[in-house]
């Protein structure tokens, strides 16, 4: 799916400003999609990196929790 901006430029160019940095801020792939994107990956990342720290390196010997 295309974004404003993409499907046809010159309607996005006439658009006024506010509108365009509304579409920019809350469109389908807009800035709020990506922030949200990001705090999903950083979560995963997080939770992964527990298991890691919490199962896998006790398991491997590397060192030990008390």
């Amino acid at each position: 799916m295309l974004s404003s901006w993409e499907g046809d430029p010159d309607e996005w160019d006439a658009s006024p400003v506010a509108k365009r940095a509304w579409v920019l801020w809350t469109g389908e792939k807009g800035w709020m999609y990506w922030m949200n994107q990001a705090s999903l990956y950083g979560a995963a990342a997080i939770a992964f990196a527990w298991v890691v720290f919490r199962f896998v390196g006790p398991a491997l010997g590397v060192y030990e929790l008390r």
